[in-house]
Parts: C-alpha cells; structure tokens; sequence
C-alpha cells in the first residue's frame, strides 16, 4: 500500500514538475 502511495506521490510531482516548466517556459 504504501509503495503504491509512494508512486502516485511520484506521478504528481512530476506532473507538477512539467507544469511550472511549462509555465516558465512561457513566461520566457
């Protein structure tokens, strides 16, 4: 359970990670 929890935690501050990029990139 706590692996699973563990991934998903993963997946969003990747997610994440890509947004702020993303908006960084367009603030450029």
């Amino acid at each position: 359970m706590s692996q699973l929890a563990s991934r998903s935690k993963e997946v969003v501050i990747k997610a994440r990670g890509r947004a702020t990029s993303g908006a960084v990139d367009v603030a450029k």
